[in-house]
């Protein structure tokens, strides 16, 4: 990326209703979340300039209708009565790349107002990671018909069990920052638990969840809803204009895409490389470090990429991480407040979605209940292997 210190900020952000029984179409989602996001910064759709997504979907049977299965720039520009879009972006990858797109385009003047989005669907009768082991092919032949995907739980729970087995973890350890992060989703109105299921999740309850891949239990892995999150960037001179305090973009970091990192052939060794690498150039290209943070916001579609990213963005030493959620550290009250949403787990799984937007209100002054005091620097890291990225946002004008 280029530079981008102190240049872009983060001034609406914008929600449709997230739900496990969809009401509506994932086109009708998108255009909801889109609209409360130019509306939140105080905007009219005429002012958007610029549009980014990754409209991937993560299913076998996603379907292949647009505004349907998944909302693409060519769906959304007309329906949402864009008139002046001079930059689009649609990214193979999940929202943190689409974001950081965003990022440059603003940046480097290609558009004024960039309105970024996450859509995601949740086809009926879907299986996480669901896919037709009569079309494995290649490689895929040996992994897919025993559900070994590249996505689903048995292609991380291997490198959870070697981390355990390596530094001493136990579920015992997790349970206390999966407990902690119930707590979170229950205080926050748009997610799932909160609005559909508000119950507390004890540690017995944790540790008796229902294996879905050893060592990863049912509440280990993030929770599929319908739903769509949306921003709007835009250069820090004209940032002040909202009726916000902006969310200023300090830095961001990204691990590049190594090729050993797909369909879970990676071993643990690998992904720790590949987050030290987000860390290493989030960190130099900022000017800061972990101590600065006032709360992270870090990835969980599996509960244990929370760990991989507390060392190797430096916030403990490598195979700390257990140890380091304990004791309160990462409560809403604690050393470093973790995931104050509730992440993927809490919300729901918008790939991301929940760690951004959490990360922009907290820097906003805006989270309500959840609120850190004095949030002056903030960080959300979303996604893993070759998708995934850091942003650290700042109260401040940088």
């Amino acid at each position: 990326m280029q530079d981008i210190r102190g240049k872009v900020a983060v001034v609406g952000v914008g929600y449709s209703k997230i739900s496990r029984d969809p009401h509506q179409s994932l086109g009708l989602d998108t255009v909801e979340a889109c609209a409360a996001a130019v509306a939140d910064a105080g905007l009219l759709t005429a002012d958007i300039d610029g549009v980014s997504t990754a409209a991937l979907q993560p299913f076998s049977n996603a379907g292949v209708q647009d505004g349907r299965d998944f909302v693409t720039p060519a769906y959304l520009v007309p329906e949402l009565g864009l008139t002046d879009v001079s930059w689009t972006n649609d990214d193979p990858g999940k929202i943190g790349s689409s974001f950081l797109a965003a990022i440059d385009a603003v940046a480097a003047g290609e558009c004024k107002y960039a309105l970024v989005w996450r859509a995601l669907s949740f086809p009926r009768g879907e299986r996480y990671s669901g896919v037709d082991p009569g079309k494995a092919a290649g490689s895929l032949q040996f992994f897919v018909p025993y559900g070994y995907t590249d996505a689903g739980p048995p292609a991380y729970s291997h490198i959870y069990r070697r981390y355990m087995e390596r530094y001493g973890a136990t579920r015992e350890h997790m349970a206390s920052f999966v407990v902690n992060n119930r707590t979170n989703a229950l205080i926050n109105e748009r997610g799932y638990w909160r609005n559909y299921r508000p119950e507390p999740l004890s540690r017995e309850e944790y540790l008796n969840g229902r294996m879905i891949a050893d060592p990863f239990c049912i509440h280990d892995c993030d929770l599929p809803v319908q739903g769509c999150a949306a921003y709007v960037l835009t250069s820090s001179e004209r940032a002040n204009a909202g009726p916000h305090n902006p969310a200023y973009i300090v830095s961001c970091g990204d691990g590049g895409d190594p090729a050993s990192l797909y369909v879970g052939q990676g071993p643990l060794e690998a992904f720790q490389e590949f987050v030290s690498r987000v860390g290493k150039s989030l960190w130099e290209s900022s000017g800061l470090g972990p101590r600065d943070v006032a709360t992270a916001n870090l990835y969980d579609g599996f509960s244990f990429v929370v760990y991989l990213y507390l060392e190797g963005l430096g916030f403990c030493k490598e195979g700390e991480a257990p140890e380091f959620v304990q004791g309160g550290r990462v409560s809403l009250k604690g050393e470093l407040p973790l995931n104050t949403s509730g992440g993927n787990l809490g919300e729901g799984r918008l790939h991301g979605a929940a760690h951004i937007t959490e990360a922009v209100l907290q820097a906003m002054g805006r989270a309500g209940p959840r609120q850190v005091k004095d949030a002056a620097i903030t960080l959300a890291a979303v996604g893993i292997r070759s998708w995934g990225q850091a942003v650290l946002f700042s109260r401040d004008p940088p």
